[in-house]
């Protein structure tokens, strides 16, 4: 469990959400997930440094934060603080949550389990019986994709890139790909979408101002499926009786 706890420390010296376009993209996200948020418990899977669960505990009542890297655990837990809001460090595997959360919300997480489906049906047991799934993974096939395999720099949209396999990522989703998933692990997905039109690579993105990134969140509502995020809010299905 070390081995893999540091390794996930490793990913985090390379990649954060603290900086960057990614840091940008933060707003965006937030604003999405806060809209389909259900209390009064909540989880946040895969919470890195805490800056989207920070936000989550401002909107319910209790709100736990649960992430592999002892890292990112370390700076959650000394800057993004709230009384309602509890951190723990383990590997999901490993998590055994003491009462049923009305909200699992996992960013950019499921890309990075080898087993998803798996892993999405223990998660059922988590939620209580009208509770639900938030999650979000970026878009194999967003526009800035759809550029670089037009350019001749992508062949295939869903093969691992070096940068992604440095990343942790196992997968690569479409809106298809994701609702399959999710449909072989129980679940319905009465919203499927994408938020954010994201024309460039993420290094060329962060010269753009404000009023521009609002502008293109502003036309990605337009063209989700082609956004750079996809947005799933995923509901376990009821066994007819």
């Amino acid at each position: 469990m070390q081995i893999k706890k540091n390794k996930l420390d490793n990913i985090y010296k390379c990649h954060t959400e603290e900086s960057g376009f990614e840091s940008k993209l933060l707003k965006y996200k937030t604003q999405e997930i806060l809209f389909h948020l259900k209390g009064p418990k909540v989880l946040d899977l895969g919470c890195g440094v805490g800056m989207i669960t920070k936000a989550l505990a401002s909107n319910v009542k209790v709100c736990v934060g649960v992430d592999g890297s002892p890292q990112k655990i370390a700076v959650a837990k000394r800057k993004n603080k709230a009384s309602n809001l509890t951190y723990f460090c383990t590997l999901f595997e490993d998590y055994q949550p003491k009462f049923k959360f009305s909200s699992i919300v996992m960013t950019n997480v499921l890309e990075h389990i080898p087993k998803p489906i798996p892993f999405l049906k223990l998660l059922k047991a988590w939620l209580t019986p009208t509770g639900r799934l938030i999650i979000t993974v970026p878009n194999a096939k967003a526009f800035h994709k759809l550029l670089g395999h037009n350019m001749g720099l992508i062949t295939n949209y869903y093969q691992l890139t070096p940068a992604d396999t440095s990343r942790g990522h196992f997968h690569m989703y479409d809106l298809p790909k994701l609702k399959r998933h999710l449909k072989m692990a129980g679940y319905t997905t009465p919203v499927l979408s994408g938020f954010f039109f994201k024309p460039f690579s993420s290094a060329q993105m962060e010269i753009y101002s404000d009023e521009i990134l609002d502008g293109l969140y502003s036309i990605g509502k337009h063209y989700p499926r082609l956004c750079s995020s996809l947005i799933v809010l995923a509901q376990p299905r009821l066994r007819s009786k």
